[in-house]
């Protein structure tokens, strides 16, 4: 259950972006639409399988996809988001995604968060850091003591992926509705049209 805690301001802007991507999609057929659903899965499956092998503040998580990959979560949200983006035919925001993820996002999380771990785990982290990186799997497994075993109810309930699967099943189910013509009033104001590039 989400806490109240855990509902800001960035949450809130969720619901009318959501609307208005919905509202900007051009749902995609083929094997684009093949491409896109391929990337949202291995996103899916990449953070089932990291939240399944992550114990937060009790230890640091070097062990099942974590022996690859010191952020498998956000690999996995990279994935995920990217996936979705192609299916609904937005490439302007799929390129706008990337460049803030990758030169935003990702700087000022390794940063606060390596900053974090340092502190708290000291050379075990700074060995792990140097070892793996962040989002460039590994091809060896990185030498982990930590037990590897999944988890299945810590990754949907500890760790709130049953959340993420409800959000992404929600937006499949929009998509699949608008491409079928389904919701006519989830588009572009045709007034609008003229000011809305066509790339996004």
């Amino acid at each position: 259950m989400i806490r109240p805690s855990e509902i800001t301001w960035r949450n809130g802007l969720l619901v009318p972006l959501g609307l208005a991507w919905l509202a900007l999609a051009k749902p995609q057929a083929g094997w684009i639409l093949g491409l896109g659903l391929g990337r949202t899965a291995i996103g899916v499956a990449m953070r089932l399988w990291s939240a399944g092998c992550l114990v937060k503040n009790s230890r640091l998580s070097t062990g099942g996809p974590y022996r690859f990959l010191r952020d498998p979560m956000y690999f996995g949200s990279m994935f995920t988001v990217s996936g979705l983006f192609v299916i609904a035919g937005n490439w302007g925001m799929l390129a706008a995604f990337h460049i803030v993820f990758h030169l935003f996002t990702m700087p000022r999380k390794r940063w606060v968060e390596g900053e974090r771990l340092l502190r708290r785990y000291g050379m075990e982290y700074a060995e792990y850091r140097v070892a793996v990186n962040s989002l460039v799997p590994r091809l060896r497994p990185y030498a982990s003591k930590e037990p590897t075993e999944f988890d299945f109810k810590h990754a949907l309930i500890r760790n709130h992926e049953y959340g993420i699967w409800l959000l992404i099943a929600g937006v499949g189910v929009a998509l699949w509705l608008k491409g079928a013509g389904q919701l006519p009033w989830l588009h572009v104001p045709a007034s609008w049209a003229g000011w809305i590039p066509a790339w996004l």
